[in-house]
């Protein structure tokens, strides 16, 4: 409390409450001061209030200072009635107390720092020579003149006052003077305030043995306050001297020891307080001696530390060096410039990791910096790194050297220059061929210095004014060579620049020996610290060829207006602010605006041009403002330009910026197309490339654009559709019986017959062939029963006449629900011609709702068996092959395996497939598709030449015996004569890695072709096709279904074939049903394509007995 008051501020509201924390402070010192008198009969040698009033004034402001010693002094006296009485000396007392403490607060003051008042040995002297010497010494003899006055006077008071003071001044004062408030600002550590308190503990009973049973107990007690001073931090060592006084004191008056001299003298009870002095003064030296000696050891370790930072966080290279060379200690930065871990750095030399080129002289300038010529040095060297790259470093080195002037060790900074050097070189190589451009481009340098009229060329001015070598050039030299008839104006030029001291440019004629050139020279001054010019320097160039370029542009232009003239597109030139500033006469025709009329007025006025023939106008700020870059509408957005005369043109326009040499925009060109006609044919050609032309329903591309929206429907709103695959009955019959003509009009009939049937929002499509497929959006399964249910009795019912005869077909539909679940393109496609095809095997004129066999579904649980396997039936279906060119000369089929449930359900191949989880069955599947497609007629179809390609699951490669089978039965069947193969998924096989390519090579050393379908958009698959393994790709489905209008899918196809084409790889696509994708597909020059555009699908058995060969 007594610290917190003095550290209090003088605007403190609690001064009043903190001036009588002070005064109870002094009250209970004095009074234990005077209890030790009471209790010990004698007086007190210690005094503890001059020591506190003396602090007071001593930290206090000045401010505070009155309040304080008020507080003090009423303390103090209030004590002194306490225990003597009331007297008017308690007051003098008191009052000389205070005058002692004014004394000495004023001398500390003078002598001693106030915020760091007791830092050194010398601050512990003054402090002694001021409130133990001067300030005790004058109050004795003030307080024995008070006595003598009273003739009360002795010289023994006069001890016993001025070493009671001394002593309270040496015990309490640094405790006072050290201590700051709050303490835990100190630095005080719970661990350090229990190590203070235990030994605190330890002194004091140490003490008190001492001074009870040893015959020198202040020896024994200087010892133990040493060992306190060694141990402890200075504030808490003077706080355990203080408190060791005060309980020896109180051990002393208490009469429990007693070390007074036996015999009687005058000073007998000073005699037993002097060695407190002799234990203060010898402690307190100790402990500012520990102290300082902690400072220079903690000032050893902070300046350790720096150097020891500053060398390993260093953003450059450090290093010490011993006299031989080797790395005695590096930094992390030198580590990283050098490429070395720092305990392989430190077993090298810097000689072993220097460029011989630099060695030499390294040495030299070490040489001189140990024999003392040189204080350090810098220079610019090469080191090796550990990858061996060579490095460029700026070093700096100087020398250490011991007391006897012998060198210890280098200290070396070390900088990584090697990007500048780089940056060197670039400039270096950057001059270079700046002169080279310079002398490429014919540009002559010269500088005429005007003070001493020296002209100055380099050797192509020479050349550009037809000068021989050895002549000396001047400017009337110079007058002389330009032409007649510019000389003046160049004259002038050139004294005009001198008077305004400006830089020029001017082009004139010179006249040599070959000719007339043209020159242009350009030139800027330089200026004396007058401002007048001294030298001007410039450059010359021949700008003959420029100059007729410019005549030949001049030209050009002439022939561009006239072309302008001619042709048949209206162009419009603008200004910056797309004002009209030129008008074609087809411009002027086309809007029936003159140029005259139009000139300077806004294009936007001139040209009335709306989206269709009554849409919106175009927005103005395409016509307000000149474009940044060329802006065109899309081709197939429909603009109509309306003329002054009430006509309507199609148009198609740009609007490409005119900018300056510096990029600023100086107009615009406006080129305006009458598209009317191409707008017809274009109309025309998409309406054919969406459409069938024999039924006018939309086609297949058109179908698949319509399933897309609505798969993404049911994705994004949850909403439900409806798909249907259609299939004529009997269809083929009358085609055949009847003709092509007849088939025709009989597709015709029934398309109008079933688009009257659908409902308003339906969307029917024909797929190819007798195949048509119906999207139903909205719509749940039970309405899409009715709907079809009506198309399939109507379709049966219908009776078809030609030429006198009747004919009756029939249709067969498959149905499948579209919804958030089922919303995959190829799934819901599937299923529709699962359907269907269940349809047809069930008796045809019927539909069929797909519903997923239970065999496909619970391929992965235990109830599917070998047994259950072995039922299915294996169907083989194929669809052949052709050139696109020549889609009817096929000689490849590729094999679609369909599996049937007992019942006769066709069954999800690739569902069945993915399900099966187990091994081995899936192992028997592949077993039975092999045994079946070995069943058919296999010999006599190899016999023909007929290459087949039988789809196979890439995980039956991995078993050995499974490929060895598969390589005996290609031989003995013959098929590996007539190119067949097995085709597998692509990115199965890819994905496998190494692990397929020693089947695979099996396989085609025994004659079968490898085959991998459903070929996507990864052309880094290219980068795993290496070697000789793939003899063909199939292009997947997705890829080739709306090729004709995706120009980003013809452009994969089309790096897919070149490709595939640099690796001996042949390349099929399809399904193929629209003639659009066909044609595309002729001009990518694809090897192959199948679908319904080449031919339909049909049984594998049929080849065997058509009369079909394959001609290779």
């Amino acid at each position: 409390m007594i610290v917190e008051t003095l550290a209090s501020s003088d605007k403190s509201p609690k001064k009043w409450l903190n001036a009588c924390w002070l005064g109870l402070a002094s009250f209970v010192l004095t009074l234990f001061c005077l209890e030790l008198i009471v209790v010990s009969g004698k007086i007190s040698p210690l005094w503890f209030s001059t020591a506190l009033m003396t602090i007071v004034v001593f930290r206090s402001t000045s401010r505070q200072l009155p309040l304080l010693l008020i507080a003090c002094l009423i303390g103090t006296a209030l004590a002194n009635a306490f225990i003597i009485g009331p007297a008017l000396s308690n007051l003098k007392f008191a009052l000389l107390n205070l005058l002692q403490a004014i004394l000495g607060g004023l001398l500390l003051r003078a002598l001693l720092d106030r915020e760091a008042p007791l830092v050194s040995l010398n601050d512990w002297i003054r402090f002694v020579i001021a409130t133990g010497l001067i300030s005790p010494l004058v109050g004795g003899v003030l307080a024995l003149w008070i006595l003598q006055v009273g003739e009360q006077a002795s010289f023994a008071f006069f001890y016993t006052w001025v070493i009671s003071e001394i002593i309270g001044m040496l015990a309490l004062g640094p405790v006072l003077l050290l201590l700051t408030w709050p303490l835990s600002q100190n630095g005080l550590k719970r661990a350090s305030l229990v190590e203070t308190l235990i030994t605190l503990a330890l002194t004091l009973t140490a003490s008190y043995l001492s001074l009870r049973f040893l015959p020198w107990p202040f020896t024994f007690i200087l010892v133990v306050l040493f060992w306190c001073a060694v141990r402890l931090p200075k504030v808490e060592a003077f706080v355990l001297f203080f408190v060791n006084a005060s309980f020896m004191a109180l051990l002393l008056s208490l009469g429990w020891i007693n070390v007074t001299p036996t015999a009687a003298s005058a000073y007998a009870v000073i005699s037993s307080w002097l060695p407190f002095l002799m234990v203060l003064i010898p402690c307190h030296i100790m402990a500012l001696v520990m102290d300082a000696f902690r400072h220079e050891k903690r000032h050893i370790s902070e300046s350790e530390t720096r150097f020891r930072h500053a060398m390993e966080y260093s953003a450059i290279g450090m290093a010490l060096v011993s006299a031989e060379g080797r790395w005695l200690q590096v930094n992390k930065s030198l580590c990283d410039t050098l490429g070395y871990p720092e305990h392989e750095l430190t077993q090298l030399t810097f000689q072993q990791i220097t460029h011989p080129d630099d060695l030499y002289d390294v040495q030299g300038r070490l040489e001189k910096l140990l024999q003392g010529e040189i204080y350090s040095y810098t220079l610019e060297k090469r080191y090796f790194r550990k990858d061996g790259e060579i490095v460029w470093v700026r070093l700096t080195l100087s020398l250490v050297r011991d007391q006897a002037q012998q060198p210890l060790y280098f200290i070396a900074q070390i900088i990584d220059i090697s990007e500048l050097k780089q940056s060197e070189q670039v400039n270096k190589r950057l001059m270079e061929r700046i002169t080279l451009a310079n002398e490429a481009g014919g540009i002559g340098v010269w500088e005429w210095n005007l003070t001493s009229g020296e002209v100055l060329w380099d050797k192509r001015m020479y050349a550009l004014f037809g000068m021989k070598p050895h002549e000396l050039p001047s400017y009337d030299l110079w007058v002389t060579l330009v032409h007649p008839d510019d000389r003046e104006r160049c004259v002038l030029t050139i004294q005009g620049a001198i008077e305004k001291s400006s830089s020029f440019q001017m082009e004139y004629r010179v006249v040599r020996e070959d000719g007339q050139h043209w020159i242009r020279s350009q030139a800027n001054r330089l200026l004396s610290k007058e401002g007048r010019i001294e030298r001007i320097l410039g450059i010359s160039q021949d700008i003959t060829s420029l100059r007729n370029l410019n005549e030949a542009l001049f030209q050009e232009k002439e022939r561009m207006m006239i072309t302008l003239d001619s042709i048949g597109e209206a162009v419009i030139s603008t200004d910056q602010d797309m004002c009209v500033t030129f008008m074609n006469p087809v411009a002027e025709k086309m809007t029936g605006w003159s140029q005259e009329a139009a000139a300077g007025k806004p294009v936007n006025e001139l040209l009335h041009i709306t989206h269709g023939r009554h849409g919106p106008e175009v927005d103005n700020l395409l016509l307000c403002h000149v474009p940044s870059e060329k802006t065109a509408p899309y081709l197939s957005e429909e603009w109509v330009l309306h003329t002054l005369n009430g006509e309507h043109i199609d148009i198609h326009y740009s609007i490409t910026p005119l900018k300056s040499e510096s990029g600023t925009e100086r107009g615009a060109v406006m080129v305006i197309q009458d598209v009317s006609e191409s707008r017809k044919v274009m109309k025309r050609l998409s309406y054919s490339a969406l459409h069938d032309t024999l039924t006018r329903l939309p086609n297949r591309a058109s179908f698949e654009l319509q399933l897309k929206r609505l798969l993404s429907d049911a994705v994004e709103h949850q909403n439900q559709h409806v798909l249907v695959f259609i299939d004529l009955d009997k269809f083929k019959a009358v085609n055949d019986s009847a003709g092509h003509a007849a088939g025709d009009a009989l597709l015709s009939e029934l398309s109008d017959l079933m688009r009257h049937r659908l409902r308003g929002s339906d969307f029917l499509a024909r797929l190819g062939g007798d195949e048509f497929a119906v999207l139903m959006p909205e719509c749940s399964l039970d309405q899409a029963r009715d709907v079809v249910q009506d198309i399939v009795r109507a379709v049966g019912d219908y009776c078809f006449e030609w030429l006198g005869r009747a004919y009756q077909v029939g249709a067969s539909a498959g149905i499948t629900q579209i919804n958030a679940q089922n919303c995959q393109s190829s799934d819901v496609l599937s299923q529709a011609d699962i359907a269907c095809y269940n349809a047809k095997r069930s008796g045809r004129g019927r539909y069929k709702v797909y519903e997923q066999h239970a065999l496909a579904l619970m391929g992965s649980h235990h109830s599917v068996d070998l047994a259950t396997l072995d039922a299915l039936q294996v169907d083989m279906q194929v669809w052949a092959v052709a050139p696109p060119g020549k889609p009817h000369s096929a000689s490849v089929w590729l094999v679609e395996v369909q599996l049937f449930s007992p019942e006769g359900l066709l069954i999800d191949e690739h569902l069945l497939r993915n399900n099966l989880t187990d091994d081995m069955l899936k192992r028997r599947l592949e077993d039975n598709i092999v045994n079946a497609f070995f069943r058919q007629q296999i010999a006599t179809m190899s016999q023909k030449g007929i290459a087949l390609i039988l789809p196979l699951d890439v995980h039956a490669l991995y078993d050995p015996a499974f490929v060895d089978n598969l390589c005996l039965r290609f031989a003995e069947s013959g098929l590996a004569r007539s190119h067949s193969g097995i085709a597998l998924n692509a990115s199965s096989v890819l994905s496998s890695g190494d692990g397929l390519i020693g089947a695979l090579m099996k396989l085609r050393q025994a004659g079968c072709r490898i085959v991998l379908q459903h070929f996507g958009r990864n052309l880094d698959a290219f980068n795993q096709l290496t070697g000789k393994v793939v003899d063909c790709l199939i292009l997947s489905p997705e890829l080739v279904a709306n090729l004709h209008n995706n120009l980003m899918d013809e452009m994969l196809i089309s790096i897919i074939q070149s490709q595939t084409s640099q690796r001996d790889i042949t390349l099929l696509a399809g399904p193929v049903s629209v003639p659009a994708v066909l044609t595309t597909l002729i001009s990518l020059e694809v090897d192959g394509v199948w679908g319904s555009a080449v031919a339909e699908r049909q049984p594998m058995s049929r080849l065997a007995e058509a009369p079909l060969f394959a001609i290779r």
